[in-house]
């Protein structure tokens, strides 16, 4: 499993447009479905049964040299277990891929907001937001 570490600063995030970067004329233009992952409350130490998104390409351009990049305080509670697209892959317009998360929480007790941003070349990506509750074990 990749456990998710990176910083990310997204400068421009489309007003109306949810959590999607704005494309125009032949460009990629990436989704996500969901795009929140919500983990709900998980003992500490514990894995959570794993959550899927799927990441669209609706525009009319591939959207290539795909990167991963993730932020928030409770970035290093997430992992990704599978995934079919990531370094350096490329979507197709229409296309999509997956990726499935755990939430594995760590010590202290509490919300552990998290954020992994799907980039492509030439330009364009899209945030999956992710959200846990870190409890005390049993």
């Amino acid at each position: 499993m990749k456990r998710i570490l990176a910083l990310l600063a997204i400068a421009a995030v489309a007003a109306g447009c949810g959590n999607n970067v704005t494309q125009t004329g032949g460009s990629p233009f990436l989704t996500a479905t969901p795009d929140t992952l919500a983990f709900g409350s998980v003992a500490i130490g514990t894995q959570s049964p794993p959550e899927t998104v799927s990441v669209n390409n609706i525009g009319t351009f591939p959207a290539s040299n795909l990167s991963l990049l993730a932020g928030g305080s409770g970035a290093s509670d997430y992992t990704i277990a599978f995934s079919d697209c990531g370094g350096g892959a490329t979507i197709l317009p229409g296309g999509s891929c997956i990726f499935v998360f755990h939430f594995v929480p760590t010590s202290p007790v509490g919300a552990k907001p998290a954020f992994m941003d799907v980039l492509s070349q030439p330009s364009g990506g899209v945030q999956i937001n992710l959200t846990g509750n870190a409890v005390a074990a049993p």
